[in-house]
């Protein structure tokens, strides 16, 4: 329902360019796929600090979450912002194309407003994927991500300093659906919520973001069995 309201605002947005139905519906096409290949493919080729907030705006990933059961009110206000953004910026190019004549100072006013609008969703999608705003449910019927009472107990009383225990799933992203890796993500993520003292993370191998990563974790395997296997 949400990204379906979303891609109907893009829809409308696309209508107020021709009179032609075709053509507006070939136009929010395209559009959405370039989003999508945009935010895909770019992270190969930016910086990796770059590559978490292209995530963060494909409209596919935050589906993955709903798929799975969980309802994240960062994926929520994520699509309500962005149809909200996109019916203002229809009824300013409806009024645009079928309203009176346009002063200078009404098309500067109006290109403001395009910027204000523009600046409103995304600063409201970047306030609510921080942490301290942002929620997850899990509305699993069999509560898939919540965790035993025996395993937080066990979580909440390891020994040590902070850090000190950690877990590290090695996966190649593009040998596994994508869904499976977000439920195992989601999981990782419940066990380095439950104790201070753990470190859980999936590490991509293939991935370039990854490698800092996973070259880390060699070299503390390397030290911690140098004596049971031969480098």
């Amino acid at each position: 329902l949400l990204a379906g309201s979303a891609l109907l605002a893009l829809g409308m947005l696309a209508s107020t360019a021709t009179d032609s139905q075709l053509v507006s519906y070939l136009l929010a096409l395209f559009c959405s796929l370039a989003i999508v290949l945009l935010t895909r493919l770019l992270p190969s080729v930016v910086p990796a600090e770059w590559a978490p907030t292209l995530f963060s705006v494909d409209p596919t990933r935050r589906t993955d979450d709903f798929a799975i059961g969980l309802l994240d009110t960062a994926n929520v206000v994520y699509f309500i912002a962005i149809t909200v953004g996109l019916l203002w910026l229809t009824m300013l190019a409806a009024g645009r194309r079928f309203g009176t004549r346009l002063s200078a100072g009404t098309s500067i006013r109006t290109g403001l407003e395009v910027i204000g609008v523009a600046v409103a969703v995304i600063a409201t999608i970047a306030l609510f994927d921080l942490g301290d705003l942002r929620s997850s449910y899990d509305l699993t019927r069999t509560r898939a991500y919540a965790l035993d009472e025996s395993t937080i107990d066990l979580l909440e009383g390891l020994d040590g300093e902070e850090g000190s225990w950690s877990i590290h799933l090695l996966a190649v992203e593009s040998e596994n659906d994508a869904i499976v890796l977000r439920q195992v993500d989601e999981v990782l993520e419940r066990f380095d919520e439950a104790s201070e003292r753990l470190d859980a993370e999936r590490i991509d191998p293939l991935d370039p973001e990854s490698l800092q990563a996973f070259d880390d974790l060699l070299q503390r395997l390397r030290e911690v069995y140098r004596d049971e296997v031969p480098l």
